[in-house]
Formats: C-alpha cells, structure tokens, sequence
C-alpha cells in the first residue's frame, strides 16, 4: 500500500476536484474568494474561470495519479522519476492558473 500512497493521494485529489465541479461548486472559489472582492462571487465569468481552472487541476490530479500508479506497479513508486512526476503535476496546473487568470484580468480590463 505504500508504495501506491502518491498515487493515492493524487487519486484523491482528483476525486474532490470532480465531485466539486459535479456540484457546481469548484475547489478553486474557496482558495480565490480570499483575494476577490465579494462583488465578483456571484458573477458568471468569475465562476466561470473557476471551473475551467479546476477542471485544469482535475485533469492534472487524474493524471498524476494514473502515471504514479502505473510507476508504484512497475516498482518505481521511490524513484526520482516518481517525485519529478508529483512536482510537474502541481507545477503545471499552477503556472496554467497564474497564466489563465493573467489572460482573463487582461481582457475584463480591455472591456
């Protein structure tokens, strides 16, 4: 079982991320409301870009999970491989974020 606990954990992830968008409720507002007037919540292209940034890091979740898995069963679930696998499965979705919201301020600012 340890040797599968990453891929576990980024199952899990994966899993929450999911069922918060089946629910209309994408992880990501909780994290951004933090830094978003409260004005802006209830705002379709607000809520808007938080499903699309959550079905981003969902994707990655899935991912992460599915290739570390495949690794604990080949016996590689310590490698160093392994570990750059988890870094780029968070690194990824987090510089899509920065960037997608970069884009999306842009063009409300345009407007």
């Amino acid at each position: 079982m340890h040797d599968y606990s990453a891929a576990l954990s980024a199952g899990t992830l994966a899993v929450i991320a999911r069922v918060s968008l089946a629910i209309g409720k994408p992880f990501t507002l909780g994290i951004v409301k933090r830094t978003t007037p409260r004005e802006a919540w209830g705002l379709k292209p607000f809520i808007q870009t938080n499903v699309i940034i959550t079905a981003v890091w969902t994707a990655a979740f899935t991912l992460t999970a599915v290739v570390l898995a495949f690794m604990a069963h080949a016996g590689n679930a310590h490698s160093t491989l392994a570990m750059l696998i988890q870094v780029v499965g968070f690194a990824v979705p987090m510089i899509f974020t920065v960037r997608y919201v970069s884009r999306v301020q842009a063009k409300a600012g345009a407007r």
